[in-house]
């Protein structure tokens, strides 16, 4: 600051303004895997194995027993407790605090479907699917020996030539085929997230 006089003006130097720039933070919609958002839980990806049962699963997973009774009496057509089977993978979704309780029991049917247990508050159980997108598939070629070994080469689901078999199995002799014959096939495929196969759809 410096002043000539009492009567001038005094030439004063401004201190630089520090510009703030404003951030606005945008929260991102959480992720959801089969309806449950994974971040708030302690989460065990395991299979079945031979001797487990559901009932000492959630025993140890601390589920008090009238829950797990309540699953096992009230929800047997949508979850039979009894009929779980060895290899199948479940999720265990557990509390993020020190007792660790089992809050959610997720298990996976097949590729597609699963049933949820829900422990949080009554017990509850439900059937659900992932979401699948139909990717549709053209393959031809030419038999050299058999229509299965030609569409085995080009890596195509057996199961595709069994339901091919199936759906002409009244108007085609597949034992008639002959060497240098093409075909044509169109048929969906299914994949999770877009990238998981998850089988075939219609031929």
């Amino acid at each position: 600051k410096m002043c000539m006089s009492d009567r001038v003006a005094c030439n004063q130097t401004k201190e630089p303004v520090e510009e703030v720039a404003k951030v606005e933070v945008i929260e991102k919609p959480p992720v959801l895997h089969y309806g449950f958002n994974l971040d708030e839980y302690n989460v065990v990806h395991d299979t079945i194995r031979r001797g487990d049962s559901f009932g000492e699963l959630m025993l140890k997973n601390k589920v008090d027993y009238p829950k797990i009774a309540a699953i096992s009496e009230n929800y047997r057509d949508t979850f039979d407790v009894r009929r779980i089977k060895v290899g199948k993978p479940y999720i265990i979704l557990k509390s993020k605090d020190t007792s660790e309780v089992a809050k959610v029991f997720i298990y996976q049917n097949d590729k597609i479907n699963y049933t949820v247990v829900d422990l949080r508050d009554s017990a509850v159980a439900y059937k659900s699917k992932r979401k699948v997108k139909l990717v549709e598939k053209e393959v031809g070629g030419v038999i050299n020996s058999s229509l299965s070994e030609a569409m085995d080469n080009l890596g195509v689901d057996y199961g595709v030539t069994i339901a091919l078999s199936e759906v002409y199995a009244w108007s085609i002799d597949f034992f008639k085929l002959e060497k240098g014959d093409k075909f044509k096939v169109i048929f969906d495929e299914r994949y999770i997230n877009d990238s998981i196969y998850a089988g075939y759809g219609p031929v």
